[in-house]
């Protein structure tokens, strides 16, 4: 510190400076919290109830009445009259009890059974080469609109190699000027076409397959050349006749050839016993199996001849891709179409060195017998299990896949059978086509013994080779003949399921398992 003279004068020599310390030290600051305890809340209430009850009862004023007839001559007469009637009435009870096709009387009016022809189909037959004789009508297929109809041209009675030309003829039933004498579109092939079978979804697209094993597929929504596939003979594909023909939604295949989720193969029966899944978009055979079982008499293991094919809507219980197949020793098989990604491979490399790659069988049980060859098949709409088989014996069956025997035997003919179809819309009802020219309508709710409906469709005695129902208007019926096809309408009582018409199909099947 410097001394300073207390004394007061003026001057200005000497200056004086204090510097400032309040900002030397800064303050420090520091956060606190603090909160209180949870507050509890809680809701009480009360109400006060009002409670009143009030009752009241008659006196018994009809006792004396019934003190007066109790005892009385009346009873006598009434107890005598039940001791009569009550037997009878159990038994009637117990009777109809047994009756399993029909439990309960449908009393409203039976709806009309009759079926009436609406159209004539015919189609010129163009061969005119020397030695040529005339084809008829192999097959018939209805497409998924319901008015469009296809009919393959072929025969039956061909030896030897066939040089007689096939046809694939369609109708419009819808079409604006309309001819049945004229079909609307015509395919000509190189040999008898001897099946046809429209696809499912698509009304343009149609697969057939011809006495020398070819198989083809018609895609008639495009202009120009109809024909988008035609198969290959190499070693592995069909070297006798193709029987049947069907669509089958892969979708194994589809990832296999990135294809897509809804793309179809072309599945093709052979009386050469191998039944093929054709890719007609890539026009590739993808896998082939072959119908080796055993022999009924020698118990050796035999390559047995396809003759008709089916396959189920919903497939089989538990065994998904199945197929039926009837064959020309009799027997109807229950197959499977599943394989394996190796089993994939190497028939793909068998046919890639043009060798043959049929190397397992497709038999996974036998169904029924027939004493000839099974002419057609059809499955159930209704029932997976159920099947119904015709054949060169003259009989009809309905046999299921879980029992050996038939559950139902017909015989509507003294001649062959060649066709027989379930009803897509009624679960009891079927038609079988035979040999002398008529269709026989048989509806097992009303008796299954005799035919609810006889069709005369050729008037003589001349086979009836196809006949088709049609899912989309069941009311149109289809049958052929020799040289041309009849539609039919049926009336509503051949189209109309009935009240517990599904149950009575399902009761036949439980009677017949459990005997």
């Amino acid at each position: 510190m410097v001394a300073i003279d207390p004394s007061l004068e003026d001057g200005d020599t000497l200056q004086v400076s204090i510097q400032s310390t309040w900002q030397l030290k800064r303050p420090q600051l520091q956060e606190k919290a603090l909160q209180t305890l949870r507050v509890h809340q809680q809701d009480q209430a009360c109400q006060s109830g009002e409670r009143n009850s009030k009752s009241t009862q008659t006196d018994r004023l009809f006792k004396k009445y019934s003190d007066a007839v109790r005892g009385g001559p009346g009873l006598a007469a009434v107890v005598s009259f039940l001791n009569k009637v009550v037997p009878l009435i159990e038994v009637a009870i117990a009777e109809n009890a047994l009756y399993t096709i029909q439990t309960e009387v449908d009393w409203t009016q039976e709806a009309p059974t009759d079926a009436t022809l609406s159209h004539t189909l015919h189609a010129p037959d163009t061969a005119t080469s020397p030695g040529s004789e005339q084809t008829c009508c192999t097959s018939v297929s209805w497409s998924s609109t319901g008015q469009g109809i296809a009919v393959s041209y072929g025969r039956f009675d061909v030896e030897g190699w066939c040089l007689q030309p096939g046809r694939l003829c369609t109708w419009n039933l819808a079409r604006t000027g309309f001819d049945p004498n004229k079909p609307e579109v015509t395919v000509e092939v190189d040999s008898c076409l001897q099946c046809c079978a429209y696809h499912p979804q698509q009304p343009g697209l149609i697969a057939g397959g011809t006495y020398t094993g070819g198989v083809y597929v018609w895609d008639l929504s495009q202009e120009g050349d109809f024909q988008v596939f035609k198969s290959t003979l190499s070693a592995s594909s069909h070297q006798e006749p193709v029987t049947a023909v069907s669509w089958h939604s892969s979708t194994a295949d589809d990832s296999l050839h990135n294809i897509g989720e809804d793309a179809d193969v072309v599945i093709s029966l052979g009386s050469d016993g191998r039944l093929l899944m054709w890719r007609w978009q890539t026009a590739e055979l993808l896998y082939g199996f072959e119908l080796m079982w055993q022999h009924p008499d020698s118990r050796k293991m035999v390559l047995w001849g396809g003759t008709c094919m089916a396959l189920p809507q919903q497939g089989f219980q538990q065994q998904p891709g199945g197929c039926l197949v009837g064959s020309e020793g009799g027997a109807v098989f229950r197959c499977s179409l599943d394989r394996t990604a190796a089993a994939r491979q190497t028939f793909a490399q068998a046919v890639g060195a043009q060798q043959k790659g049929l190397v397992s069988s497709a038999i996974k049980s036998l169904v029924c017998q027939h004493a000839g060859p099974v002419h057609a098949l059809s499955a159930s709409p209704f029932d997976p299990n159920l099947v119904l088989s015709c054949g060169l014996d003259g009989q009809a069956r309905i046999c299921s896949s879980l029992i050996r025997q038939p559950l139902l035997e017909l015989a509507p003919s003294d001649s062959y059978l060649f066709a027989a179809q379930w009803s897509p819309t009624r679960p009891m009802l079927l038609a079988i086509g035979a040999g002398d020219g008529r269709v026989f309508l048989y509806d097992l709710m009303h008796n299954p013994e005799r035919p609810v409906k006889v069709l005369d469709v050729c008037g003589s005695a001349k086979p009836v080779y196809g006949l088709a129902f049609n899912v989309q208007a069941p009311e149109l019926f289809a049958t052929t003949d020799q040289q041309s096809v009849k539609v039919w309408t049926l009336q509503e009582g051949l189209t109309k399921q009935r009240a517990k018409e599904r149950q009575a199909l399902d009761r036949l099947v439980a009677d017949a398992t459990a005997t």
